[in-house]
């Protein structure tokens, strides 16, 4: 995962392009996004996942789902820059976490 602070995704990122964002459900019944530390040392959910692939996304998401068990079900929803800012500012988040591919194509055959 490479973090990035709120500034730099937002300066490298226009507000139209697109990710998938994870999003839990609660026993509570509120939906929420999918965050993690992003320290050992932190107190707090401040990074916001996001990705390209909605496979890679979810390969981190999950076992961490599965782990929970206040958390009923989960999405990964793609969606805009734009509501990705609205995220960070409505949760006071500090750092995006983009989940990006090693660079192997994911057939197995080494073509990348």
């Amino acid at each position: 995962m490479k973090l990035m602070s709120v500034e730099d995704f937002r300066r490298e990122n226009e507000p139209w392009k697109t990710y998938y964002v994870a999003f839990l459900k609660g026993s509570h019944g509120a939906w929420f996004p999918f965050c993690v530390m992003s320290s050992e040392k932190g107190d707090k959910l401040d990074t916001l996942c996001v990705s390209k692939s909605y496979s890679l996304l979810e390969e981190v998401v999950k076992p961490c789902v599965d782990k929970i068990e206040a958390i009923e079900q989960y999405i990964v929803h793609y969606v805009y820059g734009e509501e990705i800012n609205n995220l960070i500012d409505r949760y006071g988040l500090s750092h995006v976490g983009y989940i990006e591919d090693d660079g192997e194509c994911g057939c197995g055959c080494g073509c990348r």
